[in-house]
């Protein structure tokens, strides 16, 4: 019997062994057709379901074609798959297993937990617009379907907290908020779980995430059901005494976030010219970076207000931090000489006292704005790697037992630069110790899906498939806790990426430039998206920038190695090698770069080169094929990627 997966993109299958489909209308009409069984459609209504910008006879025509397809597609598998005749068209129900209509049926049978595990994703994801009328039935059903998921999830997890399992319902209820965020009802019943299970204060914190989803979704406050609940949690633990008396509102702001990340203060740059006119040049320095800064992921920024109370004169860098409650100082000058002017900035963990990082700029000063704008840019940009760099070796000597949300997520995010398979087993870890200890972390799933994308690439988990629905799952569940932020973001961007659904993937990526332009990872994943999909201009553009703003970056290895990747299946073989040797300099235990030099020596015929390159890629990856490539590289130009394959082969990688 064939298997049709339609939920959470589209997948057809004959015992494990996936029938491919190229043309997106075809996929369409059979899935339109599987989610009637057995019912008979006129010709008439499926031609102008799918083809309804053409006239009659050429919609007929078209539908014609598409059945042609469709059958020559399952001659060999399901021949009776589609009956037809000159006016009508049915899908034989008993002939294929579809997981809509595994799901319907859980519903009907009040099996929950079944239908939870069949809803995977939303119908048809990533197919993308195929016509008007077409479009607006499967926004329709999407939106059906994805509603009775919610219900599900939410059914379940109220029978698992009657149960007494409040982690279940907890994981129960956080799948339900990810599918409809605004749904107080789950916010209520996670709330109740996170009581049950003794987390109070996560408890109360799940109130404070529906307030703020709420305000900015739809401009309104919880109702009262939700504000009572709220207020009998924080009200029944003495503990909680220093609690608001009422309810946090979004207009009030509710109680003073908790600092669960290290903050930095952005100290008025100095002007030590003689030219009192660079005053404002040099504040506006200042708060064009505290302003750059407040939008990355990574930290917090003291408020301008509160920073340029010390402008003027020397300070007790130590003391400032102190009062600021500020971790880390970013301090700087402004010179000017003639035409010349020289910026210099430096950062400082001000309570260790320690430098961190510092650099001098020195530009002409013809246009004051453009040289202000691009030093904000360049200083930002070179701000937040450094910033992480310090957070990890600061991190790294603290005992394990003492590590908070934050420590936690700073080891995951370094260990997921290490493109190893036991160091992404232990970022899971610690980036699952971070959920535990601040489930309301947006960021702290990001990273957990990321670990799991690292599993689909490199087959390190069960299957490439099951890597990758455990990675969606994850990052929409970060979306909905917070999705302004940039890390979250890219993540949805790396899931669609790798779920070679390039298109979707550079939007995301976008996204993540737009909420963050001065992270460098942004630009260097829209390049990879970009890349793959054949443009290796835009690759490099992107990736070169990236290396501009973070030239020290710990991704920089993965930054070379999509640009050696993007220009071997471009045909630019000596450049691919460059960037592919730069790779291996950066992290000689990082798979892709082997796997690119085998590739272009291959191709290239320089065979010992070419069988050194694949002893060392067999080395990382012992399982590698040509096959778990083929599946595995999201490249789009088909005939490039078998190039590429075949230098593989030749370099001696089996099938």
């Amino acid at each position: 019997m064939l298997k049709l997966e339609l939920l959470g993109g589209f997948r057809l299958s004959d015992a494990g062994v996936e029938i491919p489909l190229r043309s997106r209308k075809a996929r369409g009409l059979l899935a339109y057709l599987a989610l009637d069984p057995d019912r008979v459609f006129p010709r008439e209504h499926l031609a102008n379901l799918l083809w309804d910008d053409r006239m009659d006879a050429q919609a007929r025509q078209s539908l014609r074609q598409a059945l042609t397809t469709l059958r020559q597609r399952l001659a060999d598998h399901t021949p009776e798959l589609l009956l037809s005749d000159h006016d009508s068209v049915s899908l034989t129900g008993a002939a294929v297993d579809v997981d809509v209509m595994n799901f319907r049926q859980a519903l009907r049978e009040d099996r929950l937990a079944d239908a939870a595990d069949h809803y995977q994703g939303n119908l048809l994801d990533g197919l993308g617009s195929l016509a008007e009328t077409f479009d607006a039935w499967l926004t329709d059903e999407s939106r059906r379907l994805r509603h009775q998921a919610c219900e599900a999830c939410e059914g379940l997890a109220a029978e698992q907290l009657a149960q007494g399992d409040a982690e279940a319902a907890l994981a129960a209820g956080e799948r339900a908020v990810a599918l409809d965020p605004l749904r107080e009802s789950t916010h209520r019943l996670l709330m109740q779980a996170y009581l049950k299970a003794g987390k109070r204060a996560q408890a109360l914190q799940q109130y404070r995430t529906l307030v703020g989803v709420l305000q900015r979704e739809l401009g309104s406050e919880p109702d009262q059901a939700s504000a009572e609940l709220y207020a009998r949690i924080r009200d029944a633990a003495s503990s909680l005494a220093t609690e608001p008396s009422t309810p946090p509102t979004a207009a009030s702001g509710g109680p003073a976030e908790p600092l669960d990340k290290p903050a930095i203060a952005v100290l008025p740059f100095a002007n030590i010219s003689d030219d009192p006119r660079l005053e404002y040049f040099s504040d506006g320095i200042t708060e064009d970076i505290t302003t750059d800064l407040a939008r990355s992921w990574s930290f917090y920024v003291v408020p301008r207000n509160s920073a340029f109370a010390y402008k003027g004169g020397g300070v007790d860098l130590k003391q400032v931090a102190e009062e600021l409650g500020a971790q880390y100082v970013v301090e700087g000058s402004v010179r000017r000489e003639g035409e010349q002017i020289r910026i210099t900035a430096q950062l400082v963990d001000a309570l260790a006292g320690k430098h961190v990082w510092a650099e001098r700029y020195d530009r002409e000063l013809k246009n004051v704005f453009a040289v202000q704008d691009e030093i904000t840019r360049a200083i930002a940009g070179a701000i937040t790697p450094e910033f992480l760099s310090a957070e990890i070796h600061r991190v790294h000597r603290k005992d394990d037992r003492n590590l908070d949300a934050w420590d936690s997520m700073m080891h995951a995010y370094w260990l997921l630069t290490r493109f190893d398979k036991e160091d992404n087993a232990k970022a899971r870890h610690y980036a699952r110790k971070a959920m535990d200890l601040d489930p309301t972390s947006a960021r702290a799933l990001a990273l957990y899906a990321v670990s799991h994308v690292m599993d689909s690439i490199y087959d390190w988990g069960p299957s490439r498939q099951i890597s990758l629905r455990e990675a969606r799952r994850a990052a929409e569940r970060a979306a909905a806790l917070d999705d302004h932020d940039s890390l979250t973001a890219r993540v949805l961007g790396l899931v669609n990426l790798y779920g070679k659904r390039l298109d979707d993937a550079a939007h995301y990526f976008r996204r993540a430039i737009d909420l963050d332009p001065n992270e460098a990872e942004n630009h260097a994943m829209l390049g990879a998206a970009l890349g793959y999909a054949g443009d290796f201009e835009a690759a490099q553009r992107l990736v070169e920038h990236a290396l501009h703003l973070s030239p020290r970056d710990i991704y920089r290895q993965s930054w070379f190695n999509i640009l050696g990747l993007v220009a071997a299946v471009s045909g630019k073989f000596d450049q691919a090698i460059e960037w592919a040797r730069r790779a291996t300099q950066a992290n000689p235990a990082f798979p892709g770069p082997h796997r690119t030099l085998a590739a272009c020596y291959g191709i290239l015929g320089r065979d010992k080169e070419a069988r050194a390159a694949m002893a060392e890629l067999r080395r990382l990856l012992p399982a590698a094929s040509v096959g778990y490539f083929r599946e595995q590289l999201p490249i789009a130009d088909a005939a490039a990627l078998e190039r590429y394959l075949e230098g593989l082969r030749q370099a001696g990688l089996p099938d």
